[in-house]
């Protein structure tokens, strides 16, 4: 592809990023690396983590992370799927809970509909089970 092409590109990759953390950045950084390793760096920087982070408080109230998703799925068997994490590195506030961040949004949405007296807004979150507990009671239903 031209350079100009994938420069426009690149541009337009980071400016969906800037509105949305997490969206754009892949795309931009396949679309840099192509054009080469100076402009990469130009754009992008020595430094670079391929994946956004996560943190979360524990039960102390500690914060814990910043946790790449690769790192988070390890532990499908130890957190809760509707634990609240935030990103990491950013200003924007917004919880994202545990199981959506790991692809695992079908499965909460699924032990939402069984629990809808569990309402985040107003119990909180941490209510659900572990994605390998709650994929082990579906099982033992079907049984």
């Amino acid at each position: 592809e031209d350079k100009d092409i994938l420069l426009s590109k690149a541009q337009t990759f980071a400016a969906i990023e800037e509105r949305e953390p997490g969206k754009g950045v892949q795309a931009m950084k396949s679309t840099l690396k192509r054009m080469g390793d100076q402009v990469y760096r130009q754009f992008v920087g020595d430094e670079v983590n391929d994946e956004p982070s996560y943190s979360y408080q524990d039960a102390l109230g500690n914060t814990q992370g910043p946790y790449t998703v690769k790192i988070l799925k390890k532990w499908k068997s130890s957190l809760p799927m509707d634990m609240p994490l935030r990103l990491s590195n950013s200003t924007d506030n917004s919880i994202y809970e545990y199981a959506r961040v790991i692809g695992e949004e079908m499965l909460l949405e699924h032990w939402r509909k069984k629990n809808p007296d569990v309402n985040p807004d107003i119990d909180g979150y941490c209510h659900a089970p572990t994605v390998n507990d709650y994929w082990d009671q579906i099982q033992g239903m079907s049984e």
